[in-house]
């Protein structure tokens, strides 16, 4: 029995990146500098080879959405689709995923701290 049955992949990306990536493609003149590589790092607590913040908490259904704008500020996360887009351009990481049913909590993290 395949224990993804019915799990989506989701990835977090730094929202600092995400930003910066956003003002790229905005801005008009061109004179902006591609953003470069993803760079998830300031999401890693290199210590503990663990994150600084848990993504689950947005997919747990007691969630304090009082607290998304200070998450917000850290990180975003995206479908399948959109990191295979951006990474596939711009590379970078790590990679870190979000394993998630549509109607269940987040169930498992993976992080690749070797990208």
């Amino acid at each position: 029995r395949d224990l993804n049955s019915g799990m989506s992949k989701w990835y977090v990306v730094s929202s600092s990146w995400l930003t910066a990536w956003r003002h790229y493609l905005a801005d008009a003149s061109l004179q902006s500098p591609p953003p470069g590589p993803i760079n998830n790092n300031t999401l890693l607590c290199h210590a503990h080879r663990g994150l600084v913040y848990d993504p689950r908490v947005l997919f747990a259904p007691d969630f304090d959405w009082s607290r998304i704008d200070r998450l917000n500020e850290a990180f975003t996360i995206v479908p399948e689709s959109s990191w295979n887009q951006l990474h596939q351009r711009y590379k970078g990481g790590p990679e870190i995923v979000v394993m998630s049913r549509t109607d269940q909590p987040v169930e498992a993290i993976d992080v690749d701290m070797e990208s």
